[in-house]
């Protein structure tokens, strides 16, 4: 088996049979470039810049899921696609308060007088 051609029904559900004719490229060419667009946002949420690379993610796999919805087949992986934008957005959101909260805290390895005792400052 060659991995490197398309399965059977593959192109119907990544590129969409619909967009194909739209295209301004091959079909296999626009599908590499996808790929390469999925590596870097894979790349963003394991940077510093997760919060962006989250939402980019998000938005990735909805675009994907309502392409899916509007040809009508491959409900099941819609509806995969969506659950994980839902996932994707909620890690955008986490890292966003953890952010926040964050730059309100004192910085890690600070000392920090416990409640309730004195300092020899105070």
């Amino acid at each position: 088996m060659n991995h490197d051609s398309p399965r059977e029904g593959e192109e119907d559900w990544n590129a969409g049979p619909q967009a194909e004719p739209e295209l301004p490229v091959s079909a296999s060419t626009f599908m590499g470039v996808v790929g390469v667009v999925e590596i870097l946002a894979g790349v963003l949420v394991l940077s510093r810049l997760t919060r962006l690379g989250a939402y980019v993610v998000s938005a990735w796999l909805v675009l994907i899921a309502l392409n899916l919805l509007t040809s009508g087949k491959y409900l099941d992986v819609a509806v995969r696609d969506l659950v994980m934008a839902g996932g994707a957005f909620i890690l955008g959101r986490l890292t966003e308060v953890r952010e926040s909260a964050g730059a309100s805290e004192p910085r890690a390895g600070a000392e920090q007088p416990e409640a309730g005792l004195r300092t020899a400052h105070q």
